[in-house]
């Protein structure tokens, strides 16, 4: 083999590993996100859905997993619990929910990231996964499902240009390989 193919080789192994590096701890929230929602039941949902005023920090929650669902969240004041409630019961949203980890996260749009900046930035004080479990199961669940989509869409944003140019890199060296 040729000295510009090992290069290229040596070049390729070394961004898919950075890619790997960059994406890896990601996934594994993922993951982690996954196991919470399977551990969510009906049960969790209707606590949350029978709350005649629950605090604002858990509607203002729902509003953050309404931008990560693609729901609307032109609320009013008055009925912006109302309004998540409605959003909420279209269909399971547990099992929206995981669609998203599992299936449709590449799908989600970077557009959501300046609409949940004030949630990533109280990410650890108003809306901790532990400060939200302590209002229901639902809300903890929903705080990490909201901080899991943010970091893996901000992420897969910062490692896009490293995966166009590996595909480049890889295009080169498959070039390379048959012409030697």
């Amino acid at each position: 083999m040729s000295e510009s193919v090992t290069a290229l080789e040596e070049t390729v192994r070394l961004k898919e590993a950075e890619c790997r590096e960059k994406i890896s701890p990601v996934v594994d929230r993922l993951s982690e996100c996954e196991q919470e929602l399977g551990k969510l039941t009906k049960m969790d949902v209707n606590q949350f859905k029978a709350m005649s005023m629950p605090p604002s920090s858990a509607v203002e929650l729902m509003r953050f997993l309404c931008i990560c669902l693609g729901e609307p969240t032109d609320w009013t004041q008055t009925d912006d619990y109302k309004t998540a409630l409605f959003n909420l019961s279209k269909q399971d949203v547990v099992d929206r929910m995981k669609h998203v980890v599992l299936e449709t996260r590449d799908e989600v749009s970077a557009e959501i990231l300046p609409s949940l900046k004030p949630f990533l930035e109280d990410a650890n004080d108003s809306f901790s996964v532990n400060g939200m479990r302590m209002i229901c199961p639902f809300c903890g669940t929903v705080s990490l499902f909201v901080q899991t989509v943010a970091e893996y869409v901000r992420v897969r944003e910062e490692v896009r240009p490293l995966r166009e140019e590996l595909v480049k890199l890889t295009a080169q060296l498959n070039a390379a390989k048959e012409a030697a």
